[in-house]
């Protein structure tokens, strides 16, 4: 695909124009203030919570989060529960972060959502985490509340943080989504994973976000200065 020189310097003075002199340069490396206080307004707006600019991050999509909070939340050894089937980046995520990733298998005849007696038999004093994709990749089942509530359960007894996958929130279709962090004393043990990619059809321009603790925020941001630095700012 031929694509003139002028016209490239055209479309640049264009955006200039429309977006300030900073169009074209790093982002903050906790990503723009406007936008990471939309994602924190959308959340509340929608789902009744409280979140400040300060738990927000926005990264170069959701997948760099995943290896980001390896790094931040996992020592080696410490094992991550994983309800299968499931995006297979998952186990790989875990394992180069030092991890154990932990496959909790589900079945068809259970509409493929984890049960209890699973996660009891998969969990052990080493667990760290626990992982919940929702809308699930690639079974496409929902969670329903009472699920959820179970999970919600089993993480507050075992003190397990939730790694909550919501990348496909607008792919419920038979009750609305329903976020884990919603539920009682799911807010501080919560980290909720979402992405642009999916819901607004902009897989390539690799712009996610994550709203958690903030301390959580905090670290993972800290360790996002030396391997992405911001992402894309345009």
């Amino acid at each position: 695909i031929s694509f003139p020189e002028d016209e490239l310097l055209k479309s640049m003075e264009r955006v200039v124009a429309e977006q300030g002199p900073n169009a074209f340069q790093y982002s903050s490396t906790a990503g723009i203030d406007e936008l990471r206080q939309w994602v924190a307004d959308r959340y509340n707006k929608r789902f009744g919570t409280d979140y400040v600019l300060d738990d927000v991050l926005i990264t170069t999509g959701s997948q760099q989060i995943l290896d980001l909070l390896g790094k931040v939340l996992l020592d080696k050894g410490d094992e991550v529960l994983i309800p299968t089937p499931c995006f297979g980046s998952y186990f790989d995520q875990v394992a180069l972060a030092g991890g154990v990733p932990v496959a909790v298998p589900t079945r068809e005849e259970e509409s493929f959502r984890v049960t209890m007696q699973a996660l009891e038999a998969a969990v052990t004093p080493r667990t760290k985490a626990l992982v919940i994709n929702t809308p699930n990749n690639p079974t496409g089942v929902c969670y329903s509340r009472p699920t959820l509530e179970a999970v919600a359960r089993f993480a507050r007894k075992n003190d397990l943080l939730v790694v909550a996958d919501d990348i496909y929130t607008s792919f419920c279709y038979s009750e609305p989504f329903l976020p884990v962090l919603t539920l009682p004393g799911m807010k501080e043990r919560t980290v909720a994973i979402n992405s642009f990619s999916k819901n607004f059809v902009m897989t390539g321009f690799r712009v996610g976000n994550i709203v958690a603790p903030e301390p959580i925020a905090r670290a993972v941001k800290s360790i996002n200065d030396s391997v992405v630095y911001s992402a894309p700012a345009p």
